[in-house]
């Protein structure tokens, strides 16, 4: 989860206090299958790809997850057809070969399907949805965490789906309220939260470790509740 908590309370005689993160802290790396991977293809089911070479005579594919069709001297069209892996070799009229691999993956409209079976079309509009390569990317806000963990826990099924959801703003600038009001009837008046970003940032000073560790535990409390931070 991108979203998550850093402490800046010092105690006194520390001046700024070191800070420190808490929350996963994950940056999930979009990796675009094919980019730097000689010999690799991925299409879409009921995609094509033009395979146009000097001397090409023939090209095999080893399963139905992909056809090929002749397209003219030369040239060949590559169909992706099912889910799955095909080997394709290519021969040339002086004898050689060369070997590539394609793999065929889903279009994203059935993530689109399942996520207005469990969300509802109103939630889903607010979510964008993008095949890259072989990964599937959702990006967007969602308005509660209730929400956005049911929906973590439709894409955790999935490996091919890379999350990139964030609960609501508004629903963190919430959360931020509550801890400030929490921190108040604490006793706490020498903290504060703020949000910055998608984090949540607690800066002050306290009188001893103890006082810090309790607003540490507030925060996390309503931080947690707020944006699901199990993933």
């Amino acid at each position: 989860m991108a979203a998550a908590v850093a402490f800046l309370v010092s105690l006194p005689g520390e001046g700024r206090a070191q800070m420190e993160r808490h929350g996963p802290q994950w940056a999930n790396t979009v990796k675009q299958s094919g980019a730097g991977e000689e010999g690799r293809l991925v299409l879409q089911s009921g995609d094509q790809k033009m395979i146009s070479r000097p001397g090409l005579v023939e090209v095999v594919v080893s399963s139905g997850a992909a056809d090929i069709e002749k397209a003219g001297e030369n040239s060949f069209v590559l169909v992706g057809m099912e889910e799955g892996r095909a080997e394709i070799l290519l021969r040339f009229e002086n004898g050689t070969t060369e070997s590539m691999v394609v793999e065929v993956v889903r279009p994203p409209c059935w993530l689109e399907r399942e996520c207005e079976q469990l969300l509802g079309r109103q939630a889903c509009d607010k979510l964008v949805i993008l095949q890259v390569q072989d990964r599937i990317v959702v990006r967007g806000t969602i308005e509660d965490a209730q929400t956005l963990a049911r929906f973590r826990r439709l894409c955790a099924n999935f490996p091919e789906v890379v999350d990139l959801t964030e609960v609501s703003p508004a629903v963190l600038d919430a959360a931020v309220a509550a801890m400030n009001a929490e921190l108040q009837r604490a006793g706490l008046d020498g903290v504060r939260a703020r949000r910055v970003g998608s984090k949540v940032l607690l800066e002050g000073s306290v009188s001893d470790e103890l006082e810090r560790k309790r607003a540490r535990l507030i925060v996390e409390a309503y931080w947690e509740k707020a944006v699901g931070e199990g993933r």
